[in-house]
């Protein structure tokens, strides 16, 4: 059961097993004993194992499991103030815990939701307990607290947001192109290799390589070769389908992953992406003349004999140095596997 403690929401129902069973142990020693705890006790511990065994078969984003999991938080710590007098005034940290635990595991609007429903929950208790009534001045500090501190964590939690997507931006997608990178790349073909042995569907990859681009450099330097590469980056997602991957595959080389019905459409979307290139006119600063770019295709559809991912990039790199062999600027294609029912 605890592999799966990597997950936030599994997390955050063991950590609510754990405290929750500190503070019964805490109340059962220091408060005084009244017979709703006969209840209320065991009832919150089923509770809390039954969210916990639901996460365990049932991952995903539930917003209703996250939103009952912080009223029986709250709910329970609320009740046991409102009971338990100054034995309860130790507990008051675990609503903390409630807020800044939901908005560090799921995010800003977990954590102002719990401040919300904390507001609310202790304001009843703060004006119905005998206890909380008499220590007026006391309650009144905890709901200051209770509405301030969490918002100074929610503009924290807000940068640290931002700088986690700045790092994936950078940990994942290429700096020059902003396509896929190739480590993300080699990742997500590792997926679907591993799908389509399981499930054998229609998939082709292609490798895209820019005809002479050491001439491009060396011609109009390194910044003209930059720009070269960001453009036809750009035509390679606009000319791509929602379910196309794209990834800069190293140097001056692409990779695309293309969900296929046919050997046509494959090869069309193929001799669409070269085109599309081949038509590209790039202006660098003050240059007299455009550069004319094309490039090169090789495709390579999946086939059930491939090992693994390799096989298949091995594949289309042969299809690539085919199209290279013929003269540069065209598409090459492999059959298509005898196990792929397709339209020729």
């Amino acid at each position: 059961m605890f592999t799966r403690i990597s997950d936030k929401e599994f997390e955050q129902t063991i950590i609510r097993l754990i405290i929750g069973s500190s503070v019964i142990l805490y109340l059962l020693m220091f408060a005084p004993f009244q017979k709703w705890m006969v209840s209320l006790f065991p009832a919150f511990v089923f509770i809390s194992l039954g969210l916990a065994l639901h996460v365990y078969f049932n991952p995903g984003n539930y917003l209703w499991r996250r939103m009952f999991g912080q009223i029986i938080d709250i709910g329970s710590i609320s009740f046991n103030l409102f009971y338990c007098g100054i034995a309860g005034g130790a507990i008051i940290g675990v609503y903390q815990w409630i807020i800044i635990g939901n908005g560090f595991r799921f995010g800003v609007k977990y954590l102002l939701s719990a401040t919300v429903l904390t507001t609310v929950f202790f304001s009843i208790v703060a004006l119905k307990s005998p206890f909380w009534v008499e220590h007026k001045f006391f309650s009144l500090g905890i709901v200051s607290a209770q509405l301030l501190v969490p918002f100074y964590f929610a503009v924290l939690l807000k940068r640290l947001q931002v700088a986690n997507k700045n790092f994936e931006q950078l940990s994942l997608y290429d700096g020059l192109t902003g396509l896929m990178n190739r480590h993300t790349f080699d990742s997500r073909i590792s997926s679907e290799t591993s799908r389509l042995k399981r499930f054998n569907t229609p998939f082709a990859l292609a490798l895209l390589d820019i005809d002479h681009f050491k001439n491009v450099n060396d011609t109009y330097g390194h910044l003209a070769g930059d720009i070269v590469l960001r453009k036809i980056a750009e035509v390679l997602k606009k000319s791509c389908r929602d379910g196309d991957i794209v990834a800069r595959f190293g140097g001056e080389e692409f990779a695309l992953l293309l969900p296929g019905n046919g050997r046509r459409d494959i090869a069309l979307a193929g001799e669409r992406l070269r085109m599309a290139v081949e038509q590209l006119t790039i202006i660098v600063g003050d240059q007299p003349q455009s550069i004319l770019v094309t490039v090169s295709v090789g495709i390579a559809y999946w086939n059930d004999r491939f090992d693994n991912s390799s096989d298949w990039i091995q594949s289309a790199d042969k299809m690539l140095y085919e199209a290279k062999r013929q003269g540069r600027n065209r598409v090459v294609v492999t059959p298509i596997p005898s196990s792929h029912k397709l339209i020729a």
